[in-house]
């Protein structure tokens, strides 16, 4: 009887032509008999050519960090690596734009929420109470954003200033069986914003997997606020587009934020 299993999913934005990857890939192993489980988190940064990708996978598991050089191969949209084949998986959640509270002088195209024509989408979508949350970056990730607020104007932009913003924000991924947890902060005084942005999977069953996203605001350690978004927009590229960039601190576990 086989006991062991394993699992991983990858994240990764790449282009139709030859140009900059990057991506997330999260995975778990588990041994029943053993009573042994453990999971790995991996960035990976490189170039596409043609059909084929050079990437660089850095991968931290149980405190150990493995870095490694690999050329992986795109085969009918599904990514071969030295590992196995990845196969591309719909993601509810961000197949359309779920704004619906937008105002008849607004925008055609909302799905950018509130990121400018000149900035890239990482990540938009309609809270639950409305407003709209969007993560801007500006070409090649040199300055970066967090919108919140009406459509037609945010009432909050931080970190308020383009020069030196994207040194005031941190990131960090728990990865677990079947998806992950990503998270982008800002601490200002005793307060820390939060986007997230969740894979979520409905069983071994289920091919398909579910998409979340939100914002959380904490006062010293204590949640005080979670807005979740109704569904995320198609436009945004994803938090893990920002690993590289923004610096890596494990500022969070399951239990919330830790020092």
């Amino acid at each position: 009887m086989e006991t062991k299993t394993s699992e991983a999913a990858m994240v990764l934005n790449l282009p139709d032509t030859d140009g900059p990857v990057a991506g997330t890939e999260h995975g778990t192993v588990q041994d029943h008999e053993q009573r042994y489980y453990t999971s790995w988190e991996s960035k990976i940064t490189g170039t596409r050519s043609g059909d084929w990708l050079d990437v660089t996978v850095e991968t931290e598991i149980e405190e150990d960090r493995q870095v490694g050089d690999h050329r992986w191969r795109i085969d009918g949209g599904a990514i071969v690596t030295d590992r196995g084949r990845f196969e591309p998986v719909p993601c509810n959640g961000s197949e359309r734009s779920g704004f619906d509270n937008v105002p008849d002088h607004a925008s055609d195209d909302i799905s950018r929420g509130h990121c400018l024509d000149t900035e890239e989408v990482i990540l938009s979508c309609e809270l639950q109470d409305g407003d709209v949350l969007s993560v801007c970056a500006a070409a090649g990730v040199s300055a970066l954003a967090v919108r919140q607020g009406p459509v037609v104007a945010p009432d909050l932009d931080l970190p308020g200033t383009a020069e030196g913003s994207v040194e005031r924000f941190m990131i960090h991924s728990l990865g677990y069986s079947g998806g992950y947890d990503t998270r982008l902060g800002l601490v200002s005084g005793d307060y820390t914003y939060v986007v997230y942005e969740r894979m979520i999977s409905r069983g071994p069953a289920d091919p398909e997997k579910d998409m979340e996203g939100g914002v959380l605001l904490y006062e010293g350690r204590t949640q005080q606020v979670e807005l979740a978004c109704n569904s995320l927009s198609e436009a945004g590229q994803g938090l893990g587009q920002l690993f590289g960039a923004v610096q890596e601190k494990a500022f969070f576990d399951e239990d919330g934020l830790v020092d």
